[in-house]
């Protein structure tokens, strides 16, 4: 019996003995490697420098976004929080009572502390005032920067510690059969950003800097740091307009060249910066962890929008990085890589160009006499313009209005996206829907044509209405308006390049019908509307991708759609991408900003004599007796040539689309009820003599006629493509 309990006391002690050292062995071995690498890190003393944003050009080389070279203002978190007074206050308090500290107890120290505090607050504040002074600014202001710079810090530290308390829980209680509870004091540890200086302000001049480097030699925790302010040189261009082009009532207004001020003319497209969010950070954290030095850090900006936020990646440098041991002084660093520098295919002077052709200070952007529409007069007009290289596909111009400065971003952000204001903020040229009215109609000539379901030479006979014993509905706007009929007025049943000339309604009723609600999908996503790959898939920015549907159609759909009406939707780039690949023959090449993406295309492999067709129809608009935008009527009876840029030839068509009235909010509470119709004109243009070369579309909303409202504004574009160097 003895000798048994002696075996099992033995048994006993060996186990408690192997827990000891597998605990042991886990410290030692499965930690150790972790415990020493932090003593490693208490060694090193850390220092990163500053790196440099890439810059972003056009498609010249100028500099639409750039670092300046700059200083920014830095002030220590626990300057901030106050944490600094107080540890100088008790090392003060400490100092004065050397020889009774250690015999009274906490409370007497406190009082002593408190006693010294005042004084180093002062300075504090002292602090404040002079910085502010040295900048320019407010010492209130400071202020406010430090208090809110100090919540973000305790937000992020509060979610962090958090996440620790309930992993630290549960590791505790895995095993064991009775709750271990803790307190979140337990945890609770300085995160990275407790132990950092912070921006305080930025883009400091030379004379700011002088003045803040000689306070920080008197202040401790403040310092100053080179670093770089991002600069945007062609946000506001002055462009000069000359009047010779101009409509016949705006011609008249004044002589020689009117000079037009535009703000925000790259805001849409090159976007801007914020500063960067928890977010950020974790949607970086697979790249910091390989690369430390492009993590994120106090003050630190990220793109929001535009090409700023796609090409963050490219954009993003890394900093430098100095580390220091502490025990014997040795150095290690590493050189700062600024970020690339990134080519867009946008002329940023044809940009400003046509953003002054679309402005209301030149005319053609304001509702007026002519136009036929149910604005009142001198309403400003949004909308937008795309302008294609029809060879590579290049986007030579995206232009949105209105369009808003970065100032105006910083100080009246809600504004420029609310639903019921101007929505500045959106990019309409890429990012509105917009139902395409009769600019579609080269396209369902070619998709007819294509499917099989309509011969190119095959003419149809427009009567006014499609449906014999309907004469109410599927109407023409000709019949409508005049109670006449294409075919009445040219003799007989019309070809497709009269009823493009024409914009016959009956005729592309027909072939709506014909190609049917999957044919009239497909065909349409083989241009580029909605589909796998739409015409905006390759721009890089957020965009509509274009839309047949979103349901599956109807056939009496289908047949709306053959006009540009009814469940069908696009942008400005759709349009410009689909006439250019009629120009093209059937080649489809997607449109893109960047000037170092990889070309992409697709042979449609469209009938030719539909091309030709289709293109003949686009040239008898413009110079065909019959054309609808050979001239605008005005309500004299003159009629006055629309195109009359020198040295080029055009081909176009107008659409003037059906489209849902809006409320916008104005000034005084009282919100105004927006109707009419879209004004569309799209239009392609090469030398005299030439093939095209460049595709434009332009869409005003709520306008009125497209001959009238658009299809000037699309003149002056053709002047500035002539004007910089295209044509």
């Amino acid at each position: 019996m003895f000798h048994r309990r002696l075996i099992l006391l033995a048994a006993v002690a060996f186990a408690g003995f192997g827990l000891l050292a597998a605990q042991a062995a886990r410290l030692g071995i499965a930690q150790g490697a972790e415990a020493l690498d932090a003593a490693e890190r208490r060694l090193v003393h850390e220092r990163f420098t500053p790196t440099v944003r890439g810059s972003i050009l056009d498609r010249k080389g100028r500099v639409l976004a750039r670092d300046r070279a700059a200083w920014d203002v830095l002030v220590d978190y626990r300057v901030l929080t106050g944490e600094a007074d107080y540890s100088r206050a008790a090392r003060a308090a400490r100092e004065r009572h050397r020889s009774d500290w250690s015999a009274v107890g906490r409370r007497q120290r406190e009082r002593w502390i408190e006693a010294e505090l005042p004084a180093f607050e002062a300075e504090t504040a002292a602090l404040w005032t002079t910085l502010a002074s040295a900048l320019g600014t407010d010492a209130e202001v400071l202020r406010n920067r430090g208090v809110e710079i100090v919540r973000t810090v305790q937000r992020r530290a509060g979610t962090l510690w958090d996440v620790w308390y309930e992993n630290r829980r549960a590791e505790l209680n895995r095993e064991r059969s009775t709750t271990v509870d803790l307190e979140l004091a337990d945890v609770a540890r300085p995160i990275e950003e407790m132990r950092q200086p912070h921006v305080i302000a930025r883009g400091l001049t030379a004379e700011q800097r002088r003045a803040v480097a000689r306070l920080a030699e008197r202040y401790d925790g403040l310092d100053i740091e080179p670093s770089g302010v991002r600069e945007y040189p062609y946000e506001t261009i002055t462009v000069a307009v000359e009047r010779d082009t101009l409509p016949g009532p705006l011609r008249e207004l004044g002589e020689g060249a009117m000079s037009i001020t535009l703000e925000g003319v790259d805001t849409h497209i090159v976007g801007w910066l914020r500063a960067h969010t928890r977010e950020d950070v974790d949607g970086w954290r697979e790249r910091t962890d390989r690369d430390r030095r492009r993590a994120f850090r106090p003050g630190d900006l990220v793109g929001s929008s535009g090409f700023e936020a796609v090409l963050e990646e490219r954009l993003r440098g890394s900093r430098g990085l100095v580390e220091t041991r502490r025990d014997t002084g040795d150095e290690y660093s590493l050189q700062s890589v600024p970020g690339e520098d990134v080519r867009v295919t946008i002329d940023i002077m044809l940009q400003a160009r046509v953003r002054a052709a679309m402005s209301p200070e030149l005319g053609l952007g304001l509702a007026q006499p002519w136009h036929g529409g149910e604005r009142a007069e001198g309403d400003p007009l949004a909308g937008a313009a795309a302008v294609l290289d029809i060879e590579t596909g290049e986007v030579l111009a995206l232009v949105s209005t209105p369009s808003f400065s970065r100032e105006q971003l910083q100080t009246d952000s809600e504004s420029l996206f609310a639903a019921g204001g101007p929505q500045a903020g959106v990019n309409r040229a890429i990012q509105s829907p917009y139902p395409p009215g009769s600019v579609i109609k080269p396209v369902i000539l070619n998709a007819a044509v294509g499917a099989g379901v309509h011969a190119a030479h095959h003419r149809i006979r427009d009567d006014g209405h499609l449906l014999p014993n309907r004469p109410d509905i599927f109407r023409d706007w000709y019949f409508r308006r005049f109670g006449l009929t294409h075919s009445g007025l040219l003799g007989g049943p019309l070809r497709g390049d009269e009823a493009i000339a024409r914009s016959s309604n009956i005729f592309f009723y027909t072939l709506g019908r014909a190609l049917g609600p999957d044919r009239i999908v497909d065909w349409l996503a083989r241009f580029g509307v909605g589909g796998e790959q739409p015409a905006t898939a390759e721009l890089g920015l957020a965009s509509f991708p274009g839309v047949v549907g979103p349901d599956a159609l109807e056939l009496g759909e289908a047949i709306l759609v053959g006009i540009g009406q009814g469940p069908i939707a696009w942008t400005p780039v759709h349009a410009a991408d689909a006439y250019a690949t009629i120009a093209r023959r059937g080649v489809r090449v997607w449109p893109r900003l960047l000037a170092d993406q990889t070309v992409r295309g697709e042979d449609l492999q469209l009938d030719h004599h539909a091309v030709e067709m289709a293109l003949d129809g686009l040239d008898m608009v413009i110079h065909w007796q019959h054309g609808t935008a050979r001239a605008i009527p005005y309500r004299d009876g003159r009629p006055e040539p629309i195109f009359n840029v020198p040295g080029v030839r055009v081909w176009g068509k107008s659409g003037t689309a059906e489209a849902a009235p809006r409320t916008l909010a104005t000034g005084d509470g009282e919100p105004v009820r927006i109707t009419g119709t879209h004004a569309w004109f799209n239009a392609l243009v090469g030398p005299e003599g030439g093939r095209p070369r460049y595709a434009i579309s332009v869409v005003m909303e709520h306008a009125g006629s497209g001959t009238r409202v658009s299809a000037p504004i699309v003149n002056q574009i053709i002047g500035a493509l002539v004007g910089e160097g295209y044509l």
